[in-house]
């Protein structure tokens, strides 16, 4: 029995953070011993390189604005520990959290004298949520976001009512698989039989996640095909659209967030919700479309932290996620100087990130963060000799701040753990 939510985190951190061990055998094990959690939340599963947190919040914020409460399980925490298991926003507070693992602590510790082996961090947090939600939270949906591929991912032992697969990029290709097909084969693995799907992919996923339809016997809802989007049109807080899907056509959609790539990831979702609205009659009406929609904000992507001077926090870490950052500063910004603070996680193309980010701009300082997985800012320079080298991020991140003239702006990206350093600083 612990006693203190101390005890608890520290309890949970002491399971293995950074190796990802594949496969259910444990979560299985997990969900038999604590009388199958898994199975008393109706689930919306989501899967995909990026995109998943933003259409996870697209959902719920539409949802909630219906008045359904709303379960979340999101990573990674941007602020403090307990942002993974929200419900309608509010993170579980840290009384729950305690009696939460004090119900897991004895089926977590069994397992580590087993052949399955000890499990990871994510697959205790996962089951945490799991029982939150079920025990605890009453929750009219569960949204769980998938935290690797999907296939073996420990979230994958749910029995989702719906799922939905954003976009598929070259991302955790060491886990998942050198190419495109092999990355979408493995976020296809959440699809189960008849379990209908929406996705925002193309090409070669959209190929795959196709077949593995066609095998699960499994309705697919493809962005550009069932359901599409008109009229993207950048405003000065957001974007606006049209979406058209076979139930209903929706003008002038406006989203707070910015870019192209979140009028995407906002059509998914309201293809998840039309879907909900028609075959499991939920009360919803356009209103609290437009307006879960306008309200939805998603923490570390393109988030505005300050306007005056003008601060861009952006956790892209794949080539996709910094294409897209870049296409967003250049049309939302196109007379500013853009000022760049990067750092990042070792396991990613930096060559790649950095390579884009020069199409942006020149003036880029590399530095470095408390974090195991971060990359030196040594190791950075090597992929762009002629950036600046700074070893206290915090230093240069007020100095580049507090100095910023009118026409500029300080973009901060290169890995959500950095961006969430930023955030605590600030």
């Amino acid at each position: 029995m612990l006693h203190t939510v101390q005890e608890a985190v520290d309890w949970i951190e002491k399971w293995d953070k950074f190796s990802i061990k594949l496969g259910l055998e444990r979560m299985e094990r997990l969900m038999e011993a604590l009388d199958h959690p898994e199975r008393h939340s109706r689930v919306i599963h989501i899967a995909g390189t990026n995109g998943k947190g933003s259409t996870a919040t697209y959902i719920s914020s539409m949802l909630r604005e219906a008045g359904y409460t709303i379960g979340m399980f999101t990573s990674p925490a941007l602020t403090r520990f307990n942002d993974r298991i929200s419900v309608n926003g509010a993170v579980i507070s840290d009384e729950d959290l305690l009696k939460t693992v004090n119900l897991v602590y004895e089926a977590v510790e069994s397992l580590e004298g087993t052949e399955c082996g000890a499990p990871t961090e994510f697959e205790v947090m996962t089951t945490i949520a799991l029982v939150y939600f079920a025990r605890f939270a009453a929750c009219d949906f569960v949204i769980m976001e998938v935290g690797l591929g999907g296939r073996h991912d420990s979230t994958n032992v749910v029995l989702p009512i719906i799922g939905a697969i954003t976009n598929i990029g070259t991302d955790h290709v060491m886990q998942l698989g050198p190419t495109i097909k092999d990355i979408a084969r493995e976020k296809a693995g959440i699809m189960k039989s008849s379990m209908p799907t929406v996705t925002g992919a193309y090409g070669e996923a959209l190929t795959v996640i196709e077949e593995t339809a066609k095998e699960k016997h499994a309705k697919l809802y493809r962005l550009g095909r069932e359901f599409r989007i008109e009229n993207i049109e950048p405003l000065a807080d957001g974007e606006q659209f049209t979406f058209i899907s076979p139930f209903k056509t929706y003008e002038a959609l406006q989203i707070s967030m910015f870019g192209s790539h979140q009028v995407h990831n906002a059509a998914v979702a309201l293809m998840v919700v039309e879907y909900l609205h028609y075959y499991f009659a939920l009360d919803l009406s356009e209103e609290d479309i437009r307006k879960g929609l306008k309200k939805a904000k998603w923490p570390g992507r393109f988030e505005i932290l300050s306007h005056d001077p003008l601060v861009i926090l952006d956790g892209a870490h794949n080539l996709e996620a910094m294409q897209a950052l870049v296409e967003t500063v250049q049309k939302h910004f196109p007379k500013r100087h853009v000022k760049v603070l990067f750092a990042a996680v070792k396991d990613k193309d930096h060559r790649a990130l950095l390579n884009t980010l020069s199409e942006l701009t020149q003036d880029i300082t590399l530095t470095s963060f408390e974090n195991p997985r971060a990359i030196s800012a040594d190791a950075l320079k090597t992929y762009l000799p002629n950036a600046r080298l700074e070893a206290d991020w915090r230093k240069t991140y007020e100095a580049l701040r507090n100095n910023l003239a009118e026409n500029e702006l300080l973009l901060v990206t290169g890995s959500l753990y950095f961006v969430s350093e930023i955030k605590r600083l600030d």
